[in-house]
C-alpha cells in the first residue's frame, strides 16, 4: 500500500510546488486523487479504444499491477443470469466449476468429472445469439462450451442451468482519501493518518499516480509550464525509464 499522506507531499511539495502554482488543499486533492485512480485503472486495463499501455509494460507487469484488484465472485446462476458485484470495474474471466464428459446441447443432462474448471466464453450480443441458434453441434452452447454476455448490470449465460460458477473481475480500488483535523498547538489543518485511507496500489505505481493527480491540478490552474514538465515526467514513467 502507498501512504496517501506521502503522495500528497510528493504532489504538493515537489511536482506541483504550491509556493509557485497555488495551494493544493485536501478537499481538492481528494477529488483529483479519485479521478487519478480511475484514470490509472483505465490505463492499466486498456481504454475504450482498446489501446493498451506502451510496450515496456508487458502482460506480466500489467497483471502484477492489477492483481490486487482481481477478485473471485462465486455465485449461483438463477434463470441464466447473475448481477454484477457493486464494485465491478471490468471482466477478467469466468468458469464453470468442474469439467464435463460429454458435448451436449443446452438442455441435456451431463455428468461432472474431476479435473480443471470449464472456462465460460464472454461474447457480444450478436455472437451470443448466433451461437445459441446455430445448427452446428460443435458451436452450440453446452456444459463443455458455455457462453455468456453482458447486459447492463447483469451477465446472461447459456446453458441457463449451469449452477455454481465463478466470475473473476477487476474491481474498483478503495479510493485513497485524506481526512484532516486541527493541530491543537499550532491551529493548523493537518492530515490525520489514522482516519485517512491509504492507496491499495503497490509502490511501483506511485509515479503514475502522482502523474495523473498533477495533470488534473495543472489543468485546473492553467499552468502550461507545469503541464509540460509533468508530461515529460509521465513519458519517462510510461517508457519505463
Amino acid at each position: 500500500m502507498i501512504s496517501v499522506k506521502s503522495v500528497y507531499e510528493d504532489v504538493a511539495l515537489d511536482t506541483v510546488d504550491s509556493a509557485t502554482n497555488g495551494n493544493l488543499d485536501f478537499e481538492t486533492f481528494n477529488r483529483m486523487s479519485k479521478r487519478a485512480e480511475i484514470r490509472l485503472m483505465d490505463f492499466l486495463s486498456g481504454d475504450v479504444n482498446n489501446i493498451k499501455p506502451p510496450f515496456p509494460y508487458d502482460s506480466s507487469k500489467i497483471k502484477e499491477w492489477l492483481s490486487p484488484f482481481i477478485t473471485p465472485y462465486p455465485v449461483q446462476i438463477k434463470n441464466g443470469k447473475i448481477t454484477k458485484p457493486d464494485d465491478y470495474y471490468g471482466f477478467e474471466n469466468a468458469y464453470l466449476l468442474g469439467t464435463y464428459n460429454t458435448q451436449t446441447s443446452c438442455f441435456e443432462e451431463v455428468e461432472q468429472e474431476e479435473g480443471c474448471n470449464t472456462p465460460i466464453e464472454l461474447l457480444d450480443g450478436d455472437k451470443f445469439y448466433q451461437r445459441c441458434n446455430t445448427f452446428i453441434e460443435g458451436l452450440k452452447p453446452s456444459f463443455t462450451k458455455p457462453i455468456s454476455k453482458e447486459v447492463g448490470n447483469t451477465f446472461e449465460f447459456l446453458p441457463k442451468d449451469m449452477g455454481s460458477i465463478v466470475v473473476e473481475y477487476i474491481r474498483y480500488p478503495k479510493f485513497g482519501k485524506i481526512v484532516s483535523n486541527i493541530d491543537p498547538v499550532y491551529n493548523d489543518e493537518v492530515i490525520d493518518e489514522t482516519l485517512s485511507t491509504d492507496y491499495e496500489y503497490k509502490e511501483s505505481m506511485r509515479e503514475l499516480l502522482i502523474y495523473f493527480i498533477t495533470q488534473s491540478f495543472g489543468v485546473k490552474v492553467r499552468e502550461a509550464a507545469l503541464l509540460q514538465a509533468n508530461e515529460l515526467q509521465g513519458k519517462l514513467v510510461r517508457d519505463g525509464k
